[in-house]
């Protein structure tokens, strides 16, 4: 076997494992870009070799953190905690003393608090009813300041709103899949999330719609 098909076998079986997985609605297909997730779902493609080291890169910080639950102990420590709200689901990182955790990786020096990264630990919290979660950052290039941890608190009220946010998000996602129409899912152009459209491969379909509905 050369090492060019060992890479392409193992990228088609991280699809696979993806696709298997990814069935349904998930807190991180609605806390991006909807819309870019129901394209990817109607329009199945390939994963690259981008895609496959980004995964590699991710998962292994998790991976190491997760594994610390045995000497934790694991009735402080829970990991990948399948969780369920209005048919959304979520996989929750760690939940360490009734605290959530979501680990994210950044390939830049500083340290930053995502707006997704607010928005999908939020979700998790307002879905188990926690009050106290942390996002813990890990830059991998910041060899003096590797670590950073934010604290996320939410009120009562504000765990009700997300949860209204969760159904309705919820709703129009599934809608768009079932209807097979990337148009009802919500697009992040002219939002703080708008960055992605940069590498967007759905970009022009997705931009001449949305310039489209001003003439309206």
């Amino acid at each position: 076997m050369s090492s060019l098909s060992l890479i392409d076998e193992l990228i088609g079986a991280l699809k696979e494992k993806y696709d298997k997985e990814r069935k349904g609605c998930h807190i991180s297909d609605i806390c991006l870009c909807p819309r870019e997730s129901v394209f990817r779902r109607l329009n199945p493609s390939a994963l690259s070799t981008m895609d496959f080291m980004f995964f590699i890169m991710g998962s292994g910080q998790h991976d190491v953190i997760q594994s610390l639950r045995h000497w934790l102990g694991n009735k402080r420590m829970i990991t990948e905690k399948s969780i369920s709200y209005k048919s959304v689901r979520g996989h929750v990182d760690a939940i360490i003393d009734d605290v959530v955790v979501e680990i994210k990786t950044q390939r830049t020096k500083e340290h930053s608090l995502k707006s997704h990264y607010v928005t999908q630990i939020k979700s998790y919290m307002a879905m188990l009813n926690r009050k106290f979660g942390k996002v813990f950052t890990i830059s991998l290039v910041n060899y003096n300041t590797p670590f950073k941890i934010w604290d996320i608190t939410m009120t009562d009220e504000e765990i009700t709103k997300q949860r209204e946010w969760i159904e309705q998000e919820g709703k129009q996602y599934r809608k768009a899949l079932r209807m097979k129409d990337w148009k009802i899912a919500r697009a992040v152009k002219g939002t703080e999330l708008d960055w992605k459209c940069g590498y967007c491969k759905f970009k022009q379909p997705c931009f001449e719609y949305e310039e489209s509905k001003q003439y309206k």
